[in-house]
């Protein structure tokens, strides 16, 4: 959840946004992630995983499975910066989210827990998360290794649109000022939300690098 501060860089960004896309197009109206409409602040979050419809007798053992891929995956405790901002479209292009980009982390944490994240949802015959599990299904054994995720789509959306704003249309990153760019962006835990419940997986605390003497 973003401190007062950097929720007023967020907002800022967001409108200066909104003020760009409204002098192309008049259609443009962008809707703040920051806050519901009780003026409450929430909290922003990187997704892992595709929406997935689970069997009431699937979610126990995925939910442990799960754990189990996050606590062995090898990722420690991180902290990414944002590296630019850009517009990113639902599948059937119904609603576009302005997103901030994430800087690749040290060790690629985020791959490793997005590729945790991936086989296990292939276990359960779910879709994968920027990932072509059509590939997958077509002529691979089962026990193939999953396709790696791409690089650099994990995303935090920030705000939304029912319309294609026009810095939508050339799919660029939109550069941010240094204040953004400057951002830390912690990461100490995983929360898995299977229907209203919601379970959060502590990350190992990073490991400190020991003295040379």
């Amino acid at each position: 959840r973003p401190n007062p501060e950097e929720a007023q860089l967020l907002a800022g960004l967001i409108a200066a946004q909104d003020a760009d896309d409204k002098v192309a197009s008049e259609q443009s109206n962008i809707h703040s992630l920051l806050q519901n409409d009780l003026s409450v602040s929430l909290p922003l979050h990187v997704s892992l995983s595709r929406p997935l419809v689970l069997r009431t007798e699937q979610k126990e053992p995925f939910l442990d499975r799960l754990k189990n891929a996050i606590l062995t995956s090898g990722v420690h405790t991180f902290t990414v910066r944002p590296n630019g901002l850009r517009w990113h479209s639902n599948e059937i292009n119904s609603r576009y989210f302005l997103v901030l980009g994430l800087e690749r982390a040290p060790k690629a944490e985020m791959s490793s827990l997005l590729t945790a994240c991936n086989r296990v949802a292939k276990a359960f015959d779910q879709p994968l998360l920027y990932a072509e599990d059509e590939v997958t299904a077509k002529g691979k054994r089962k026990d193939a290794k999953s396709p790696s995720p791409a690089e650099g789509k994990c995303h935090i959306s920030i705000a939304w649109s029912l319309d294609a704003p026009e810095s939508s249309q050339s799919g660029e990153v939109i550069p941010i000022p240094p204040a953004i760019s400057g951002l830390e962006v912690p990461f100490s835990e995983i929360k898995v939300r299977i229907g209203q419940d919601v379970t959060a997986v502590a990350l190992p605390a990073a490991r400190k690098k020991a003295a040379i003497f």
